[in-house]
């Protein structure tokens, strides 16, 4: 199954129930591909899951949907595929359309090589404005979807209301299918010209036979019991002994589905017949050979006439069979395509090659999209959102300056030590792996809906003050503070009780302020404390919570000996995670 046929059911999905319910068929179907390419050729099995997923997830039946599939399926082809002008001329009525439609199979081969058609062939029913369907496939299964495109061409190309019911279905060769459909219409088709004969030369004969067979290279002409009369002169060189024999011991019927009989013959005198050369008697040449035409009755002795030209498809094929460029007739379409194929066959690769490439660029294109979302999440969750908006669209960021921010930092106790006791590869990965957990830890404690039950001892540094932030870098952009007030809050967490949020007198009348006073916030005042690049000592207060509240966040004393390992020793600890402005 070529891409195309899945591709329709996916603009089916989004046009009907929306992309959302495309991408979880596509995930509960195991389809890799984020989308289907249209010259890719997929297992049957791929539709048919898709199918049967799409069935249950818009609880709709299998065979409605199959039916409604078919329906849109040839809209797909009359608006997306780009076959809208040649489907417009394949037929006069329905009838005559679905004669055709295999003719159209064997053009769409030339694009899409090695595709399995299926094969439709009309009966006439005397007396009833109606028809029977003989429909071929190697596939089982899609008989309603063909009951629904039928429909589909009836009422969108013809105007036309038809009621189809299924006859009788058998097989088709070994794992194919044959189904009978009768199709109903509401009044008889109208043909133009319809069996009318125009007779414009007298009727005694013209052109004798030698100059017919040199005129005509590809034709047989065989009587009512089959035996040939007359073949063109290229067939008797590959078939010297065919002539006076049955035409069935040289040639079998490929197309339609049928015995190669008279009556079936006369039957389908506008359908495409396919016959392929066989028996002893062919050269190895010809026993690969396939003819194409259209059978006419002569009326002329019950003779039938087979006019035909050879099945190639470039110059490469037709040496294979056998056959040069001076056997097909001047005015036989078929040498202009033999010459033409071998420039299409190099355009065909290209425009390939470039669908294919065009796709991955879509799915190329829609995971840039999902991977700048994430960016973006992750830089308006560290920068102020004014900031982040400036860097994403490339624009530069002014530095400003802030009259009171409030800075944090903070350490994990005795983190210096514990490097040092780790400094071999080993240890290493130990450092990393506590690092990894305390901002897990961090981010728990973060998020409102947790409660985190396992934390390492830390010591936190806070004052409050002026600072002047701004980007600092093009290529990696880095968002900074300086000012005299980050170096006082980094003071405080350096010279703080360790295990301990140590807060400057300038956070303390903050908290102190009504405005931000809360019941819970308990303070010790821990003295003034000398600090590096301060002529004075500058009073420290210890923030705690009230004893009713501390069962609650016992974690951050309690969890120590557990979660530090042997890092809490009184040593200088690091600066750690963030700082923050208010």
């Amino acid at each position: 199954m070529y891409g195309f046929v899945a591709r329709a059911l996916e603009l089916l999905i989004d046009k009907e129930y929306g992309s959302d319910t495309w991408t979880t068929i596509k995930k509960e179907s195991n389809l890799s591909e984020d989308e289907l390419v249209s010259r890719i050729v997929y297992d049957d099995n791929v539709l048919f899951e898709m199918l049967a997923t799409t069935a249950r997830i818009v609880d709709v039946a299998e065979p409605v949907l199959m039916e409604h599939f078919g329906e849109y399926f040839f809209e797909y082809c009359q608006t997306h595929a780009g076959y809208g002008q040649i489907l417009q001329v394949l037929g006069s009525d329905l009838e005559t359309f679905l004669q055709a439609v295999d003719s159209l199979h064997n053009h769409l081969l030339t694009f899409y090589p090695g595709m399995r058609t299926p094969s439709f062939t009309c009966e006439r029913i005397e007396g009833e404005p109606a028809f029977v369907l003989h429909y071929y496939s190697h596939r089982r299964g899609l008989n309603e979807m063909v009951v629904g495109a039928v429909k589909a061409i009836a009422s969108r190309q013809f105007k036309e209301t038809i009621s189809i019911e299924v006859v009788s279905t058998g097989d088709f060769g070994k794992e194919g299918e044959h189904t009978r459909l009768r199709i109903n219409r509401q009044q008889p088709a109208t043909r133009q010209n319809d069996d009318k004969e125009f007779y414009t030369l007298p009727e005694e004969k013209r052109i004798s036979p030698a100059t017919f067979c040199r005129a005509f290279p590809f034709h047989v002409i065989f009587d009512k019991d089959l035996i040939v009369v007359q073949a063109g002169t290229s067939i008797t060189r590959i078939l010297p002994n065919m002539l006076q024999d049955s035409l069935s011991n040289f040639m079998e019927l490929v197309q339609p589905h049928m015995p190669l009989t008279r009556a079936n013959i006369l039957e389908h005198t506008n359908t495409v017949f396919v016959l392929r050369i066989k028996g002893p008697d062919s050269t190895r040449f010809a026993s690969r050979m396939i003819l194409k035409g259209q059978m006419s009755p002569t009326g002329e002795d019950d003779l039938i006439l087979f006019l035909c030209s050879p099945s190639v498809f470039n110059l490469d094929d037709l040496n294979c069979k056998g056959l040069y460029l001076s056997d097909i007739p001047l005015h036989d379409a078929t040498r202009d395509l033999v010459l033409l194929s071998e420039q299409f066959e190099a355009e065909y690769k290209l425009t390939k090659s470039l669908e294919v490439l065009t796709e991955k660029l879509q799915r190329t294109y829609s995971d840039l999209e999902t991977e700048k979302k994430k960016t973006d999440r992750v830089l308006y969750s560290i920068l102020p959102p004014s900031v982040a908006n400036e860097l994403r669209h490339n624009r530069p960021v002014p530095a400003k300056k802030y009259d009171q921010v409030t800075i944090l930092f903070s350490g994990v106790v005795g983190f210096i030590d514990y490097c040092q006791r780790h400094s071999d590869s080993h240890g290493a990965m130990k450092i990393v792996k506590l690092l990894n957990d305390i901002y897990t830890s961090f981010d728990i404690l973060t998020d409102p809906r947790t409660n985190p039950d396992v934390y390492k001892q830390i010591t936190m540094g806070i004052h409050c003050g002026e600072v002047v932030a701004g980007v600092i870098g093009k290529k990696m952009p880095r968002y900074c503070l300086f000012g005299h007030s980050v170096n006082l809050a980094s003071r405080t967490e350096t010279t703080g009780e360790k295990g301990q949020i140590n807060i400057s007198e300038g956070v303390y009348k903050l908290l102190q302020d009504p405005i931000n006073a809360d019941p819970m916030f308990s303070f010790w005042f821990r003295g003034p404390i000398p600090m590096k690049g301060m002529k004075e000592p500058m009073n420290v207060w210890l923030l705690t919570r009230n004893q009713i509240n501390r069962t609650t966040h016992s974690f951050l004393n309690d969890e120590v000996s557990n979660a530090s390992s042997g890092l809490v020793e009184d040593t200088h600890d690091v600066p750690l995670i963030k700082n923050e402005i208010e």
